[in-house]
């Protein structure tokens, strides 16, 4: 095997490892470090980063559509689906799955974190 040494933490690595400065670590398939969970990503944790990024993106959709319509009740428009007005029931069911989004998210990155 061709492993080579780092010259800042003095060990030898393998052949697509490469050292991060702000951690200070040798990262393997080293893709960039992230300050969103405050760790470099590679090789052990690109599916940690996709779902969080899927996360995001789900999440700033979801606040986006509730922002929408408490926009609508605020100027008083008329949003339908299927012909029915949109009731307070259904916000307030909204405003339940996006408390329990948050709350799942929270847990995400708390597992994310160790």
């Amino acid at each position: 095997r061709h492993l080579r040494p780092c010259r800042t933490c003095n060990i030898r690595r393998p052949p697509r490892c490469s050292h991060c400065a702000l951690c200070d670590n040798c990262v393997m398939d080293f893709d960039h470090h992230c300050f969103w969970i405050g760790n470099c990503v590679g090789v052990r944790n690109h599916k940690s980063f996709l779902l969080f990024l899927f996360f995001v993106v789900l999440s700033s959709g979801m606040l986006f559509t509730l922002a929408l319509l408490d926009l609508g009740a605020k100027l008083d428009l008329t949003l339908t689906t299927r012909g029915k007005s949109l009731s307070e029931d259904h916000r307030l069911q909204a405003l339940v799955a996006l408390g329990a989004f948050g709350f799942l998210m929270a847990l995400f990155a708390a597992v994310l974190k160790r």
